[in-house]
């Protein structure tokens, strides 16, 4: 079973974006490192806030994505080159593409091995992720709220295992630091109120407000939080082996 966010398409940009100046830095470091690959992969695609401006770029650029509204908006923004496909089950020969990237997508897929071994047939040398985190996670609204919930007898996993867990596991993943910048504590608590995230889809309502007011107690006064970027370089040949082993 695959999550579809076909549900949060018409807010997902506003909801999972990054200021303007982070998406400009995030960009800059994801072109100079598929320096030299010409034909790209983008699992995941969505709204295609990445593929688009890789295009715009002069790389050849395909993106998959499960949900049909996300590629709607992806459509609307510009983007060329779309599939409607589960990353399970990818519509290509092996090897056809030089790199691949997977952006926040493997964590909504039960087969998630599965997919990882699809984006390795597929491609030849590299997988690129990335990975945005906080040493203060515990601490922020969305940690704080998955540890409400749990206290208060609720529990969700998410059905797959996310891109930024595969470095860990996976010995030659290099990882370059993109930049740092602030989150508003109000705007995040802001989003976890309208239930934007995947995580947060199934809680009960009544659950959903006594917590929600719980966190704004908790956060009352607290402005903002940092939060690191990264991006992660995979090697295939590392997928291989970690999948088989």
């Amino acid at each position: 079973m695959s999550i579809s966010l076909d549900s949060v398409a018409e807010v997902f940009d506003r909801t999972r974006g990054f200021p303007h100046h982070v998406m400009n830095k995030i960009l800059k470091t994801l072109k100079e490192e598929l320096e030299g690959y010409e034909r790209i992969l983008d699992v995941g695609v969505g709204t295609g806030r990445f593929s688009k401006p890789l295009q715009d770029a002069g790389f050849e650029v395909v993106g998959v994505d499960i949900s049909k509204k996300m590629l709607g908006k992806a459509c609307e923004r510009g983007t060329e080159d779309l599939i409607v496909s589960d990353a399970s089950s990818l519509p290509f020969q092996d090897s056809i593409f030089d790199a691949s990237i997977s952006i926040g997508t493997l964590h909504l897929i039960a087969e998630w091995k599965s997919a990882l071994r699809e984006i390795a047939r597929v491609t030849i040398e590299s997988v690129f992720t990335i990975h945005y985190s906080t040493h203060e996670y515990g601490t922020t609204p969305s940690g704080v709220y998955k540890e409400l919930v749990e206290k208060h007898g609720y529990s969700y996993r998410h059905p797959g295992l996310g891109e930024w867990k595969l470095k860990e596991v996976i010995k030659s993943a290099k990882s370059r630091f993109v930049t740092s910048y602030n989150i508003s504590t109000s705007e995040r608590i802001a989003l976890l109120s309208e239930k934007v995230f995947s995580y947060q889809w199934n809680v009960p309502e009544d659950l959903h407000e006594k917590v929600m007011e719980e966190l704004r107690k908790i956060f009352a006064g607290k402005k903002k939080y940092t939060t690191n970027v990264y991006v992660h370089r995979l090697d295939i040949n590392e997928i291989k082996d970690y999948l088989e082993s």
